[in-house]
This record gives C-alpha cells, sequence and structure tokens, in this order.
C-alpha cells in the first residue's frame, strides 16, 4: 500500500514539475514584452515631445549689434549741382535700437577731380514689422571737392610787338566744408546676415555759398 501512495506521489510530481516550468517561462516571455512596450512607448512620447523647427524666415534673425558693412549708390540734388556717386559704410550696433555709421560717398560730376562727403551718424531703430525697421538718424558731415585742372590761352607781346597765346595750365581749388545730416532710412533683412536699405537725407553747411544738398541713396548691408 505504502508503495502505490509513493508511486502516486512520484507521478504526481512528474506531472506537476513541466507544468510550472512553462507556467515560469511563459511569465518571463510577458515580462519581456511588457518592457518592450514600455521602452516603445517612451521613444515615441519623446519624438513627439522633442521641438519642431522654427518656420519663421531668417530675416526674424537678423541682429542689428555688432558690426556691419555695406554698399550702395547715391542722388545729390542741389542747385544746379546734380550728381550720382557711390558709397561704402561701416557700422557698429551697440544695441538693437541704436547704432554709429560711418559712410564715404564719393560722387561723379563734370568739372571736379573728385567730389567726396564723410558723413558720421547715429541711427536709432524701430521695429515696425516683420523684418522691417525705420530709422531716423542725424550727424556730422565734411565735403571735401577739387576742381579740375584748366588749361588756358593766355595773350602775351612777343619782342616784336605782336600779341601771342600760349597755353597755360591752372591748378583746380580744393575746397573743404562743414555741416551736419539729419534724416530717415527703412530697412529689411532678407536673412540673417543680409539687409537691404534706403534712404533720404538733408545736408547743411557751416559755410558761406555752401548751400544745402538732399540725398537719396540706397544699398545692400551685410551684417559680419
Amino acid at each position: 500500500m505504502k508503495t502505490i501512495k509513493l508511486f502516486a506521489f512520484l507521478m504526481a510530481m512528474a506531472i506537476a514539475m513541466p507544468a510550472a516550468a512553462q507556467v515560469k517561462v511563459l511569465g518571463k516571455s510577458g515580462n519581456t514584452s511588457t518592457t518592450t512596450a514600455k521602452k516603445t512607448t517612451t521613444t515615441t512620447a519623446k519624438k513627439s515631445a522633442a521641438p519642431k523647427a522654427s518656420s519663421s524666415s531668417y530675416g526674424s534673425d537678423y541682429s542689428n549689434e555688432g558690426w556691419q558693412g555695406g554698399v550702395g549708390i547715391d542722388y545729390q540734388i542741389a542747385d544746379n549741382f546734380n550728381a550720382f556717386g557711390l558709397h561704402a559704410r561701416i557700422m557698429y550696433g551697440i544695441s538693437e535700437e541704436m547704432r554709429l555709421s560711418l559712410m564715404d560717398e564719393f560722387y561723379f560730376k563734370d568739372g571736379l577731380s573728385y567730389l567726396d562727403n564723410l558723413d558720421f551718424d547715429f541711427h536709432y531703430l524701430f521695429n515696425v514689422a516683420d523684418n522691417i525697421h525705420v530709422y531716423p538718424f542725424g550727424g556730422a558731415t565734411i565735403q571735401l571737392s577739387k576742381s579740375k585742372d584748366m588749361t588756358m590761352s593766355v595773350p602775351d607781346i612777343d619782342n616784336n610787338g605782336n600779341i601771342i597765346y600760349t597755353d597755360q595750365t591752372f591748378g583746380g581749388e580744393s575746397m573743404s566744408a562743414f555741416g551736419l545730416n539729419l534724416g530717415c532710412g527703412v530697412q529689411y533683412a532678407i536673412n540673417d546676415q543680409i539687409a537691404i536699405s534706403a534712404e533720404a537725407k538733408y545736408r547743411f553747411y557751416f559755410k558761406e555759398n555752401y548751400k544745402g544738398q538732399f540725398v537719396l541713396g540706397a544699398g545692400l548691408i551685410y551684417h559680419f
């Protein structure tokens, strides 16, 4: 009888052990699937939380601070003294609103060897729209000019009392005058380094016989 009971017990153990092992394996497999699902969910959440690239234009990143340079064209209007010219400038932005500008304008005019204006101005910039600034400005100006050499036939009398003419060259006269600039400009940022500008200004001088000048200009600005 004891032998039968022992045999029955061993048989029950033999049947129970594989079943238990199977349950254990299934449990591990389920945990792995759960872990994988958690990792996938976490990764997806991180990707969803990542910030999207900004859709704003490069122009919105243009800074008026720091060093900037530019070139452009100008048209000077004065009484019987209109002229086209070119300019080069260097600017330094103290802040987004305040900027210093040094501009050299060179004009082309018949009868003059050169006509040059050196302007030192202060700009105050207002952001009026996306990528657009308007800036009133004012400062000092110095004009330098020189007339071309002239050759003239000058009458003279030779040893026989005859009138003869000889060519003589007279050196051009150099002139200079100091004055002030007052004007306004508008600037549009194309991208984060390049902007285009247009300006209008009036110059007046502290020198007799020097009349005021109205100047229109346009150009490119590059942010270093």
